[in-house]
């Protein structure tokens, strides 16, 4: 078992002309105008590390739109290696995306959740984006004439994929590794930072997430869904080979370990600090570290310590470089 892969999420490509949804937040500050050089400055970093192949953990565009998935398609064509990703929830807006994305990227059996052997360690790649109401019991599509963004919970995976989850699980080798990939994070912080610039600014470094700049779970429904969270991490806990979690979404650098498992979440490559992660396995483990693109303009566009936005890099060592054991040593 080995190999070297590229891990980057929340890259928010576009191609097409307009004002962003949220424009003036800070982490939306470059996307909609430096979108080319956004997109030049992932694929040399890239193709300057050579990896095996590349994980996307999701939020590939700016807008679920048929030009925004042809978009990222092109680009991950020019890093000339394997790649694979999972859908976040600015690439998927209603039910019938799932069928167009998976035709635009020829995912085999046109499924966004699936397994794969990769260098002969196991990664299972989840779906995150359905959409749940606030009983909990049920999804519901942004298509769905009774939709109302007021009443539902969150987004997470379908429970179909709980099901093939602990499936999945059941059948896998009890001794060998697994990591997850999944948009939303498992554990992590309580929200992300989209406060708008013109509010007072973090501290330049947080001993713990504050709330008072982070949009919280219970008021948003893009936040991930507590009740499916806890099911798969129950699952994790009840099989244990899964030794990662690969996940994005907060537009912040975060990795931390519960109940033996490296939870890894990665800062948006749409913003400051533009980074990716690089990540190496064999027999023995997996080593996770942090790589910058080489791009000074971008980042000094992006880098805005008034606001507070260092933080998202990470608040510790720990959030930037850590290794896994698949036997749980130390």
């Amino acid at each position: 078992m080995h190999g070297r892969f590229i891990y980057l999420v929340d890259t928010h490509w576009t191609r097409e002309p307009g004002v962003p949804p949220h424009a003036g937040l800070w982490q939306q500050e470059l996307f909609d105008t430096h979108c080319e050089r956004l997109e030049a400055a992932a694929v040399d970093l890239v193709v300057r590390l050579a990896p095996d192949f590349v994980i996307h953990g999701g939020d590939l565009c700016r807008e679920a739109t048929e030009s925004d998935w042809h978009n990222a398609r092109r680009v991950m064509e020019r890093f000339g290696c394997p790649y694979y990703f999972v859908p976040g929830n600015h690439d998927i807006s209603v039910r019938a995306d799932r069928a167009r994305v998976a035709g635009i990227f020829g995912v085999p059996g046109g499924c966004l959740h699936f397994e794969r052997k990769i260098g002969g360690l196991a990664f299972l790649f989840l779906d995150s984006t359905h959409v749940w109401r606030k009983d909990a019991v049920q999804t519901i599509e942004r298509d769905d004439p009774e939709f109302d963004p007021r009443n539902q919970k969150g987004i997470g995976v379908s429970a179909e994929q709980v099901e093939w989850f602990e499936r999945t699980l059941a059948e896998s080798d009890p001794a060998a590794p697994v990591v997850v990939v999944t948009h939303c994070p498992l554990v992590g912080a309580a929200g992300y930072p989209v406060r708008f610039r013109k509010e007072k600014p973090v501290s330049a470094s947080l001993p713990e997430w504050d709330s008072r700049w982070l949009v919280p779970i219970h008021d948003t429904w893009v936040m991930p869904l507590e009740q499916r969270r806890a099911e798969l991490l129950h699952l994790m806990r009840e099989r244990g080979n899964v030794r990662a979690v690969l996940a994005g979404h907060q537009h912040s650098a975060h990795i931390s370990v519960v109940d033996g498992v490296v939870h890894c979440t990665t800062s948006a490559m749409s913003a400051w600090p533009f980074e990716m992660r690089l990540i190496e396995f064999d027999d023995r483990g997996m080593t996770i570290d942090t790589v910058q693109v080489a791009a000074p303009d971008l980042i000094e566009a992006s880098y805005r310590p008034e606001w507070g936005n260092e933080w998202v890099a990470g608040v510790s060592a720990y959030d930037r470089q850590a290794t896994v054991r698949w036997d749980r040593s130390v």
